[in-house]
């Protein structure tokens, strides 16, 4: 029952770090195009 609930657990925080991470993605790239073209344009 112990190991079932350690199991379920780290299975969530791992869910929720990976969503995170897969979110944070999008706006990165967004922000690193925004430099390059900034430092290409002045």
């Amino acid at each position: 029952m112990r190991v079932c609930v350690l199991v379920l657990g780290l299975v969530l925080i791992l869910g929720l770090a990976l969503t995170v991470c897969m979110a944070r993605s999008p706006y990165q790239a967004v922000l690193q195009h925004s430099r390059i073209r900034g430092r290409l344009q002045g």
